[in-house]
Order: C-alpha cells, then sequence, then structure tokens
C-alpha cells in the first residue's frame, strides 16, 4: 500500500478518534481528582494485537471486527467499503501510541494507533482523541513534540517516552510503570471483591438467610 500523505495522516487519526467515541467511551473519565497526564510513549504492536490486526487482514474479523461497524456507524459507507477503510487504517498503522493517566488507584492508558510520522496535524489529533475536556492538552501536546525529536535522533522502542514523568532514568520509569499496573489491578480485584461480597449480602437477606459473620 502506498504511503499515505500528510492529509490521509490527518484523515486516519480522524478516524481511530471516531472509533474510540462508540460505545459511549470518553477518556476524561478515567481521571479523578487525584490522576494525572503521566506519560505517552510509542510502542510496537503487543503479540495479541499483531495476531488480531493479521486475522483482520485476512478475513476482516476476529478481535478488531467491530471496527467495519464502528466506521459504518460514522457514515453511509457500506460494508465493503468500511472494511476496505478499516483494512486500510490498519495496514498503515506502525504501532501504538500510549497517553499514560497516574493516580492513587495506579495506572490507566488511552491507547491510539500510530502510523509512523509524527507531524503536527497527528500531535492534534492524538491529543483530540483523548477528549473535548482532557486537561492535560498543553503538556500532552509538548511530550509529543518531544516523541519526534527523540525519533529524529535515531531512538527507537522502548526509548521512545515523554511527559512529566519520563525522568533521566529508563529503566526506571518502565519498572514504576509496571508497579502502576500492578497496584491498577489488585485495585480491580479488590473492588470486584467488594461487589461480590455486597451481591452475596443482598442474596442472604432476600433469602430470610442471617449474614456471615
Amino acid at each position: 500500500m502506498p504511503a499515505p500523505d500528510d492529509a490521509d495522516w490527518s484523515g486516519f487519526a480522524g478516524q481511530i478518534q471516531k472509533l474510540a467515541g462508540q460505545g459511549g467511551f470518553n477518556p476524561f473519565a478515567l481521571f479523578s481528582a487525584a490522576q494525572r497526564f503521566h506519560s505517552v510513549f510509542l510502542a510496537p504492536f503487543s503479540p495479541a494485537l499483531s495476531r488480531a490486526r493479521a486475522r483482520f487482514m485476512e478475513h476482516g474479523d476476529g478481535p478488531l471486527g467491530g471496527a467495519v461497524e464502528a466506521l459504518r456507524a460514522q457514515g453511509t459507507v457500506s460494508r465493503e467499503e468500511a472494511l476496505a477503510q478499516a483494512r486500510a487504517m490498519f495496514q498503515a498503522a506502525q504501532g501504538m501510541c500510549v497517553v499514560v493517566l497516574a493516580g492513587e488507584q495506579g495506572v490507566a492508558t488511552i491507547p491510539q494507533l500510530f502510523f509512523g510520522h509524527i507531524t503536527p496535524q497527528w500531535c492534534q489529533h492524538a491529543v483530540a482523541a483523548c477528549g473535548a475536556e482532557f486537561p492535560a492538552k498543553e503538556p500532552l501536546a509538548r511530550a509529543l513534540q518531544e516523541l519526534g525529536a527523540s525519533a529524529m535522533q535515531g531512538r527507537t522502542w522502548p526509548a521512545l517516552v515523554a511527559g512529566p514523568e519520563r525522568g533521566n532514568d529508563l529503566l526506571g520509569y518502565w519498572l514504576d510503570l509496571a508497579g502502576g499496573v500492578v497496584t491498577s489491578q489488585e485495585q480491580l480485584l479488590r473492588q470486584g471483591a467488594d461487589r461480590l461480597g455486597d451481591r452475596t449480602a443482598v442474596s442472604r437477606r432476600a433469602s430470610g438467610r442471617p449474614p456471615r459473620a
């Protein structure tokens, strides 16, 4: 597939923003009073996403199959046209751009497809894809510019990181990020256990059984 020009990169990024909007997705909802913009990094596709991408390119289904209906929901294109657009989009993608948010409950991420060119247009769309109420637009825009400068200097994964928590210790950054992911998982497990306990208590009351001590 020929490399798209700058206008095409803008269009691709716009499609990603629209896809992110499907299903009521609101990245700003990830924020709480204690959460903040942590960092942003560029990364290759994960093994799972690479497999899903390859399946979609060959068969048009799999974990990424929802992209077709998401594109159709944005206009009046046929399924065949939407499938062609989605395939072109995933074919052009070079990897992922991941915005990291951090807080007391760990980290959350806003992943986007990255198309290999850190142009001003792409940066604008990358910021816009985080939501109209995203409170760290300017810091994120500066971090994306830093990523572009790093890439021009020849840096590659896993060194393509920028943002307030990047620091000078790259290994330390990734270890801290991994710790934040673990904290997030612990919070999810704890909340799930709490909800299960609440449902169990309600069930016992409804059945007339006394609650467990």
